[in-house]
């Protein structure tokens, strides 16, 4: 029985194809990105710009002329810099567990040690260092050395890396998720093909589309409205498709490593066809767990289709291709 993929990005979901050319891998601005040929001055610069923004968590706008490849270079960058961030998290995390568990492992004389039932403790007699108890175990430890006096069995290294992950990892529950978007459902295609055809990056992946686009119920497509007859299937318990969307979720084929892990709307309605199973409601499955996500902008600015499809901006990176187009966006959406 296959298990159900959690509601939230994996850690090792940004990878590279096998056998990628290392003569592709250039490092900017302390980050190693690959890319497919010799860039462009214009896109080092956008890719150097992007990812000192990533770095310092703030806004960039960037400009380009049209056939610069522009693109390409935001997802590289982006997908380079995800890797990268996610590698330095998952280091420190370790880093962390390991001084943890040398601190519980201190004298019995010690004040409050990690063994005894408190809120770091898992109750099975053990420290709990799982990523949810990590925070508190730092600002114990680093509380305790607050007045100079390193505690027993740790050095200045172990907290200067308990002040690392404090300073930059302990608010982040995992990797930021990409949201990528342009303005129509034709740019964003153009996106997921440049991403799997031009990139050596192979990520959790997910295409936000709207109904009109991904029903597959005959009656639904013929209707006027494809979203009001949906509804009224889903509501009415009449869509067969519905029940089975989690066979989609859950298909080997557009899962990382699979032979469409790259996969457009074309892709997952096909394979909706042929298992009787919503592409719709698939989509938006496989969104929650994604790292990258391709929509066309109003899934980002406009706050009611926002809230509808779950999506949260809050420590994530959102990419607004295309961006000029942004302003009708945004005034359609008010």
């Amino acid at each position: 029985m296959k298990q159900e993929r959690k509601h939230e990005p994996a850690e090792e979901d940004v990878r590279l194809v096998k056998d990628v050319d290392q003569s592709s891998l250039y490092r900017i601005a302390g980050v190693p990105v690959h890319f497919p040929f010799n860039p462009y001055a214009s896109q080092l610069d956008m890719m150097s710009h992007m990812i000192h923004a990533l770095n310092r968590s703030q806004n960039s706008m960037l400009e380009s002329p049209t056939g610069s490849g522009k693109s390409l270079a935001l997802l590289c960058a982006a997908l380079g810099w995800r890797k990268n961030f996610t590698a330095k998290l998952r280091l420190s995390r370790i880093n962390v567990r390991n001084v943890a568990m040398r601190y519980s492992q201190r004298t019995s004389a010690s004040p409050q040690p990690l063994t005894e039932k408190n809120s770091t403790d898992n109750g099975s007699g053990r420290p709990d260092v799982s990523t949810k108890a990590l925070p508190h175990i730092v600002d114990r430890i680093l509380y305790e050395a607050a007045n100079g006096k390193i505690p027993a069995g740790l050095d200045k290294s172990d907290l200067d890396a308990l002040r690392d992950y404090q300073q930059n990892y302990a608010h982040i529950k995992h990797p930021p998720t990409i949201y990528f978007g342009s303005r129509t459902h034709k740019q964003v295609s153009q996106l997921v093909r440049e991403l799997r055809d031009k990139t050596p990056y192979r990520v959790a992946m997910a295409v936000l589309g709207s109904r009109k686009q991904e029903c597959i119920h005959p009656s639904a497509r013929k209707a006027s409205s494809v979203d009001e007859a949906c509804n009224e299937l889903r509501v009415g318990g009449k869509c067969e498709y519905l029940g089975n969307y989690r066979k989609l979720v859950a298909d080997e084929s557009i899962a990382p490593g699979g032979k469409n892990e790259i996969w457009d709307i074309e892709d997952i309605v096909s394979l909706g066809k042929s298992a009787n199973a919503c592409p719709y409601y698939a989509s938006h499955e496989l969104a929650k767990t994604a790292a990258l996500v391709f929509c066309p902008y109003n899934y980002i600015v406009d706050p009611i289709v926002r809230s509808a499809v779950k999506i949260s901006l809050d420590d994530n990176i959102v990419i607004l291709d295309e961006a000029h187009n942004i302003e009708g966006a945004t005034r359609d959406a008010a």
